[in-house]
């Protein structure tokens, strides 16, 4: 039978102001910590939940000033790096961690702390520890959402046409042909962003070749094998067909959300922290998540855990930059942020939101993500993720085949 998985994730695993400078050197007044932070985060829709961990926090330490700047998108990584390396840079931020080459290259030019002896983890569960440590050494702390992929769904679209969540691929795959014909894009989709393109593409191996993605934790399967290429065909079959709607190609990620919060498109395949995101944007919008189930029913939850925070090494201000990521690090924090989320967890003693995140969580089985397969085991300028992020959308044009993509991947592996 099928279960909601209500979270121990054993074995899986595993997101324009002017640059601001770190805050005044922190002090001590009797004993307590005091002093500016400025933390950074990587999108707007972060910025809230974490003024509540601000907030929460300031309770013990009141004499902490801080400001929050949440970035926005693609610029993030060359502000953040160019604030780092003059010096300026805000005394916490957010990284991709492991997940990407980031937080490593970070590392490698000195500009963020190590914690390890700092920061005490023991509140969170170990298989989130691979996004936090590079060589046994702790540079951030996890977050305990689970960053899973899923389709959401419009259900008044959904009801107006008369389907409902599919109980297999080939049905699923049916429902994008009568959606469009009814006048509406099936599936919204950037087409500039090879990140947007990756959930869809990891939605459909999970959906049509579940037993392939158990291999991706212990690497015991090929990034470049015949189910990845056949999914990723499935992918630009899909786009010629016109599931993602005309001129999807020129479309940015915003404007896939917008065209789903709009009712232009029946679905849209995201990741589990879009939720608040969806319902800000849009708050009477009825709607739903599903995992695409296989052709033999089984539904698969592909997913790692989020990264958090980083402490610039030059911070002059290392004491209340310490307090407060020990405070992330607590069970207190972490259930907060999944609420503020309205997020997935991936945590036993954490309940996930209530609502979607319940929905995208209804999965008969969890697995890691393709893409934290292709990072652990390919590094370097060229790694098989560097080649993913700035080829992958290649692939809707007639600049580069799958089978040349895919070659270029199998090529970057170890």
């Amino acid at each position: 039978m099928k279960k909601k998985l209500l979270f121990t994730i054993a074995s899986t695993m595993l997101m324009f102001p002017l640059i601001s400078g770190c805050g005044q050197e922190a002090t001590s007044t009797d004993g307590e910590v005091a002093g500016d932070l400025v933390i950074w985060e990587h999108d707007p829709s972060f910025e809230e939940p974490v003024q509540t961990l601000v907030d929460e926090f300031n309770k013990e330490y009141p004499d902490v000033t801080i400001e929050v700047e949440a970035k926005s998108g693609s610029d993030y990584y060359s502000l953040l790096t160019t604030s780092l390396q003059s010096g300026s840079g805000p005394d916490l931020f957010w990284t991709n961690g492991t997940a990407t080459e980031n937080m490593q290259t970070f590392v490698e030019q000195e500009k963020i702390a190590d914690i390890s002896d700092i920061v005490d983890l023991s509140e969170l569960s170990e298989e989130s520890y691979d996004l936090a440590k590079i060589d046994d050494k702790t540079y951030s702390v996890p977050w305990m959402t689970f960053d899973a992929r899923a389709v959401y769904y419009n259900k008044d679209i959904f009801e107006e046409l008369g389907i409902t969540e599919p109980k297999t691929f080939d049905e699923f795959e049916a429902m994008l042909e009568k959606i469009k014909d009814n006048g509406y894009v099936p599936i919204s989709l950037s087409g500039l962003s090879s990140w947007q393109l990756l959930w869809v593409y990891e939605v459909l191996l999970a959906s049509q070749y579940p037993e392939y993605t158990k291999g991706f934790d212990d690497y015991s399967v090929k990034a470049d094998s015949e189910e990845a290429r056949a999914a990723l065909d499935k992918v630009v079959e899909w786009a010629e067909k016109g599931y993602f709607g005309d001129g999807f190609k020129g479309v940015d990620s915003n404007g896939q959300t917008l065209a789903f919060t709009t009712g232009k498109a029946a679905m849209t395949i995201d990741g589990s922290w879009m939720v608040q995101t969806i319902e800000k944007n849009n708050p009477d919008l009825n709607f739903g998540a599903f995992q695409i189930p296989s052709n033999d029913g089984t539904k698969t939850m592909m997913g790692s855990f989020a990264n958090g925070f980083s402490m610039n090494a030059d911070t002059e201000n290392s004491a209340a930059a310490e307090a407060f990521l020990q405070f992330c690090a607590t069970k207190e924090a972490q259930a907060i942020w999944v609420k503020e989320l309205h997020a997935v967890s991936g945590d036993s003693e954490i309940p996930s939101a209530e609502g979607v995140a319940q929905e995208i969580s209804n999965a008969d089985q969890v697995v890691g993500t393709w893409q934290s397969m292709l990072t652990k085991h390919s590094s370097g300028k060229n790694s098989a993720a560097s080649v993913w992020e700035e080829e992958g959308t290649a692939i809707f044009g007639d600049k580069l085949t799958v089978d040349e993509l895919m070659d270029k991947i199998g090529a970057a592996m170890d």
